[in-house]
């Protein structure tokens, strides 16, 4: 049974994520834009590559899916309830108020193409490892399942504190579906699958 992961190295994974809006804020350019959101989530991954106690706890959790069904099939129900609630919270338009950046448009085909596979690619890796799988493993041990599910959602909720309060409650709820997948397949790869699947379809130009 490996050592639960300290609670400062958490913390120091989650600093990019929460530092990268400030970013995203004040880039005046898209080329700015995507180069801090593609470097912040490759610092946070080669972290996890690079830390013995980080890399030990992710490989150990991000083995095979069991039960595979459940898997397949809570990735394909949490991706549909996902893209659908966020869409229509889009839709509410209730982040036009409250937003302080926006995703920039991105007008070359091979950056688009890029964007949605390697980019995306990135995302979901990086704030999966981060938000369900270490989490997981800095808190089990610490917290009961309720306080498990609230402050994970809550971190994963606050990171996209400049996308707008609609944002911010959508992936709240998401971010509880995506623990339960993770939790109940002991695996972190269903969540990943269905975070990608989500982005790609609400990024999709």
């Amino acid at each position: 049974m490996p050592l639960p992961v300290p609670i400062f190295l958490f913390v120091v994974l989650t600093l990019p994520f929460f530092l990268n809006d400030i970013g995203f804020i004040l880039a005046t350019t898209t080329a700015l834009w995507l180069s801090i959101d593609y470097l912040g989530k490759a610092l946070v991954i080669g972290l996890i590559v690079a830390l013995p106690a980080l890399r030990f706890p992710v490989r150990l959790g991000s083995g095979w899916p069991r039960p595979a069904w459940l898997a397949i099939v809570g990735t394909i129900v949490i991706s549909a309830l996902s893209i659908s609630g966020l869409a229509w919270i889009d839709g509410q338009a209730y982040d036009a108020e409250t937003a302080l950046q926006s995703f920039p448009p991105i007008n070359q085909t091979w950056l688009i193409v890029f964007d949605l596979t390697v980019g995306l690619a990135l995302t979901a890796i990086a704030e999966e490892l981060v938000f369900r799988r270490l989490f997981l493993d800095t808190f089990s041990t610490r917290l009961r399942s309720t306080g498990l599910y609230l402050l994970s959602a809550a971190i994963f909720a606050a990171i996209h504190w400049s996308n707008g309060v609609g944002t911010v409650a959508g992936a709240f709820v998401v971010g509880l579906m995506l623990l339960w997948l993770t939790r109940r397949t002991a695996s972190v790869l269903p969540a990943i699958a269905a975070h990608f699947l989500i982005n790609l379809v609400l990024f999709w130009p």
